[in-house]
């Protein structure tokens, strides 16, 4: 669709044109194109696991009778990827629609304001959401939480706050303690939230704020998560904390950080719909979710995972470790075949803290790195210096995303297991090749 392709353009090229604005900007246009109240809003805000937490919840929510809107970012192939109803994508031709409604309002209201990229495509989804009246919107924040276009919302009826760490530190504070605080300033005045207790830092800045706000909150420790079969491609666990108990739990997946996103999920639907929640919808909603790399086997005994900072790293290695004691290959010299790594990731991350985890882990035998479709990638020679550094030393080099993932290919032998991390260009790009195969 030709019309599609050159607003996907001109959508991408705002940020040469345009910059953020203020939440009350983006409000006075949502206003013109959304009727608060109209949908029950749910708004998801953390470092890592926010898009998880937000697809369990549709999710369940689903299964539970509900229509559901969902705005997720960022897209790995489409951008229709980040506006959702009823786990749909919003269609091309909707999604053509929608931007002129935005372009309309802008053009109208003389304020000399241009929506900045994440704004335009909040203001999309939420005229979408409208136009198809919807019954829950689930908003996973962009950046942060407190300056968030999202945070013009000024009617919510959940905040969630998933895990906290060291990530975009040039633009939300380098401390988790200010870290959490941008991501605890979507709670609003009397708005029950839901938050990882991760005893530390970050939940006492979450508590404070809930109790600044008179909200009444809902922690969640993994301690209250118990793990009973962790397999391949299924983690059983039950769920069990002092205001919602649920045993017989079971995720379709092998990344054991989903425990921790599945539960936040469960708790949020147990404090927004009450009784409303059945046992049964619980179960088949966590059940039946998917969600795009998140330790996702694309391929036979190919993994490919979103990791792209420190916190995400660790989790997928948590999860590597979970496959391999799965298939009986903790170690690559017990004749149970080899693990490989295929690598990407972008300047502006701790890739250098990264790439040590990857190593220190011993897992992986052999790393192809490469260079992603984006101005913001890491050279492969960086890449390459980096690992050699960190004690890896057979590393294999490529300009191309596509040549890497065929060479990775070729050299897997039967019994060979390939991962796939470092990025979510790189994840996106995999997709691309693998919708395209």
């Amino acid at each position: 669709m030709e019309e599609y392709q050159k607003i996907c353009k001109y959508i991408l090229d705002i940020p040469k044109f345009a910059t953020k604005n203020t939440l009350e900007d983006t409000h006075y246009l949502l206003e013109q194109l959304y009727k608060e109240g109209s949908s029950r809003i749910v708004h998801i805000a953390g470092t890592n696991g926010k898009g998880s937490v937000t697809n369990y919840l549709n999710s369940i929510f689903l299964k539970s009778g509900y229509t559901v809107g969902m705005f997720t970012s960022p897209h790995l192939v489409e951008m229709t990827e980040r506006i959702k109803v009823n786990g749909t994508d919003i269609s091309k031709e909707d999604f053509v629609a929608c931007y002129y409604d935005v372009m309309k309002i802008v053009g109208e209201e003389k304020r000399d304001v241009h929506p900045s990229f994440f704004e335009f495509l909040f203001l999309m989804a939420m005229d979408f959401f409208g136009k198809k009246g919807v019954d829950i919107i689930l908003l996973e924040t962009g950046l942060g939480g407190r300056l968030d276009a999202t945070n013009c919302i000024k009617q919510k009826d959940l905040c969630i706050i998933t895990r906290i760490g060291l990530d975009h530190t040039e633009y939300l504070g380098d401390t988790i303690p200010l870290i959490a605080g941008e991501k605890a300033g979507i709670i609003k005045e009397g708005i029950p939230a839901v938050f990882l207790d991760d005893e530390g830092d970050a939940s006492k800045v979450i508590k404070s704020v809930c109790n600044n706000q008179n909200s009444k909150y809902y922690p969640f420790n993994v301690k209250n998560a118990e793990i009973t079969r962790a397999g391949k491609q299924g983690i059983d666990f039950s769920l069990g904390c002092s205001y919602y108990r649920i045993r017989g739990l079971g995720l379709e997946t092998s990344a054991l950080y989903q425990v921790e996103n599945a539960s936040l999920s469960l708790i949020g639907a147990h404090v927004l719909l009450g009784d409303e929640l059945s046992e049964e919808a619980a179960k088949e909603g966590l059940k039946t979710a998917r969600w795009p790399a998140r330790m996702e086997m694309i391929l036979p005994d190919v993994y490919l995972d979103g990791a792209h900072n420190i916190d995400g790293t660790g989790a997928f290695i948590d999860s590597v470790g979970n496959i391999l004691k799965a298939s009986e290959a903790v170690s690559s010299n017990d004749g149970k075949g080899h693990r490989l790594l295929l690598f990407g990731a972008v300047k502006d991350k701790d890739y250098d803290g990264m790439i040590g985890r990857l190593a220190d882990s011993g897992f992986f035998d052999a790393v192809f790195v490469s260079k992603l479709e984006s101005a913001r990638s890491l050279e492969v020679r960086d890449l390459k210096e980096t690992f050699i550094r960190h004690g890896v030393n057979d590393v294999m080099c490529f300009d191309d995303v596509k040549e890497a993932f065929d060479a990775a290919l070729s050299k897997k032998a039967e019994g060979d297991i390939l991962f796939i991390a470092g990025s979510l260009y790189l994840a996106g790009q995999i997709r691309d090749i693998i919708n395209n195969r």
